[in-house]
This record gives C-alpha cells, structure tokens and sequence, in this order.
C-alpha cells in the first residue's frame, strides 16, 4: 500500500496469493499482472480513485470474492457489471453512492453483501 506502482511485475511468482491491498497507490487501471493471480479471493483498492471501478468490475478476476473500494469517491457503479463478478461482499465505504445507484446493485445481485457506512 502507499506505493506508486504501475506494475506488479512478480506476482506470477506468487501463485497462492489470495489477498492483495494496493491501498492509495494511484492506479488509474488494473496491473495486468492480477490476472495471473488464479487464487486471488480479496482485492483491496482503497483510495486509487483515478480507476474507472466500471471497467475495474468488468475486469476482475473470476476468483475475486471480497472488493473492497472504500475511500474512493464513487457515486455511480455499472450493475450489468457488477452481474458478471463472482464477489460475494462489495465494500463501498465512505463514497457517494446514490441511494438509488445502491438499489439498483442489491436488485442486481440479491447474493451480494454490501457494507456502505
């Protein structure tokens, strides 16, 4: 966490991974290297609010369970998006999710625990 990483050039090597905090890293994309991350369960994106967390959710890794993206400003997500994870829990602390945007995703995915404080 706290790093200005764009690569995480390494992980390939680490193919039991399954938890990863890129707390206030500044990412505006997904490291490419996530991917290869086939027993990664929890992501933690805390305070990178330069991601487009659409496109983050159309990306993810199937194995993905928990994501957390407090801190990050977001008011709007894509459920159609959202539709296609396998997350279990969505962590969306301190944003400014509409209470309508918020609706729309527990419809979408009744499965789906979200923690919003």
């Amino acid at each position: 966490s706290g790093n200005n990483w764009q690569s995480l050039d390494g992980l390939q090597y680490l193919p039991k991974l399954s938890q990863l905090s890129l707390h206030n890293c500044n990412l505006s994309v997904l490291p490419k290297e996530l991917f290869q991350c086939k027993k990664l369960e929890y992501l933690f994106l805390l305070g990178n609010s330069n991601m487009d967390f659409d496109k983050v959710l159309k990306e993810i890794p199937i194995s993905v369970k928990v994501l957390n993206l407090s801190d990050n400003n977001i008011e709007n997500l894509d459920t159609d998006a959202l539709i296609i994870t396998n997350l279990q829990k969505l962590i969306l602390n301190n944003n400014n999710i509409s209470e309508s945007n918020l609706e729309k995703i527990q419809q979408a995915n009744k499965d789906l625990k979200i923690q919003l404080k």
